[in-house]
């Protein structure tokens, strides 16, 4: 053993070999830390957010209760304003205070120029990320024309090239929003399949078989969504029925419709059970967008706490219903030059105009202090 070349501290202690390594390793990290922080100053100096995997999601998929609200990186913006990333900043602490587990958006687009809102985008998306809460991306069409124009191909570019974009960041999809409203035939309910118009339809089941094959090929993890309203089952059991593929049904439910979307009174005086109906799918079913219709117009708050309260406390006594989604976090008074109407005031949470004409977060409504309430006692097990 004593012949073996080898580094032994008590007997090699001067090794000119082993010094020259060393001194080598030290310079070459010294250079690489160099590196990396010159990078940093350099995107953060042109105001460039570096991708980290460390804002990637967990790799173990949230599976208790989906408490979602829904937002948008655009919040406090004016018509014509640009993307501040403060806004999304000061969005944070109200997730917090909800103790939401999830947030829908919208993947923003400019129909002219697609590639413009992607630094909104992904500044949301990581954002969310940091704060370990999933988000749930609807995807829209970015086609001028949809029903003229949609089809298998531009719906398969369309989604894999989004789903690319987030692997590992977003892991739900919703793909359109509420495609019975797509296609259904003007003041028909939708529990029948010849409520909808057959070239909308087409339009609508085109689309998704392509969207929902590029949203997989690109991420294989990825959980794809496609949502209804109202009684539009028709719809659902027709799409499947053609081969489009996704994992989780959707619904849209408004204080308009009722507040039990497991007990609805239908025309002919039968209830109908939407989610039991769909139960046969073996699908999760979630309600994607819930609220009071027109929020708290009209001095409505009470009103509008009353009905989500309401809606949770009937959905929580079914097992088939494991999230719900209300819409949606603040009001939009900001995009409408201050004005409250029945467009405006869909939130939870007021806003508020600065003396500079900026806009910030203002007063939680009733309906913000029910919900967190709900969220806590009925905490995140599917069960109820």
């Amino acid at each position: 053993m004593d012949n073996l070349n080898y580094y032994n501290p008590k007997v090699n202690k001067t090794n000119p070999r082993r010094k020259t390594l060393i001194i080598l390793n030290i310079i070459g990290l010294i250079v690489l830390v160099g590196v990396i922080i010159g990078g940093w100053l350099f995107l953060s100096k042109k105001n460039i957010k570096p991708s980290l995997p460390f804002l990637k999601t967990s790799s173990k998929p949230y599976d208790g209760y989906f408490w979602g609200v829904a937002t948008n990186p655009y919040v406090f913006n004016t018509k014509s304003d640009k993307f501040h990333k403060e806004n999304v900043d000061a969005q944070v602490e109200y997730w917090k205070d909800l103790g939401v587990k999830a947030v829908r958006i919208n993947f923003e687009f400019s129909k002219q120029k697609p590639e413009n809102f992607l630094e909104a985008n992904d500044y949301l998306v990581d954002k969310l990320n940091e704060n370990n809460i999933e988000t749930l991306m609807v995807i829209e069409s970015p086609l001028g024309d949809f029903i003229g124009e949609a089809n298998q191909d531009n719906g398969y570019s369309w989604g894999k090239h989004i789903a690319e974009h987030f692997k590992g960041k977003v892991r739900y999809y919703q793909m359109l929003n509420e495609v019975s409203g797509t296609a259904i035939k003007p003041n028909y309910p939708g529990n029948n399949f010849s409520d909808f118009d057959s070239e909308k339809y087409r339009a609508v089941k085109d689309y998704l078989l392509g969207l929902s094959k590029g949203i997989k090929e690109a991420d294989p993890d990825a959980k794809r969504v496609v949502s209804a309203h109202w009684v539009g089952i028709a719809i659902i059991d027709k799409l499947i029925e053609d081969g489009v593929d996704f994992e989780i049904i959707g619904w849209n439910w408004f204080s308009s419709m009722g507040d039990d979307p497991t007990n609805v009174k239908m025309p002919d005086g039968s209830n109908l059970n939407i989610p039991d109906y769909l139960k046969k799918y073996n699908k999760k079913f979630w309600i994607t967008e819930a609220n009071r219709s027109e929020g708290s117009y009209d001095n409505k708050e009470k009103e509008q706490a009353e009905f989500i309260n309401s809606l949770i406390n009937n959905i929580k006594k079914s097992d088939l219903i494991s999230g719900i989604f209300v819409y949606r976090l603040f009001d939009t008074t900001s995009a409408a030059d201050g004005v409250q109407n029945n467009d405006t005031v869909w939130g939870i949470v007021k806003e508020k105009q600065k003396a500079d004409g900026k806009w910030e977060p203002g007063a939680k409504k009733e309906a913000f202090d029910t919900y967190r309430s709900l969220i806590a006692k009925y905490g995140n097990k599917l069960t109820k």
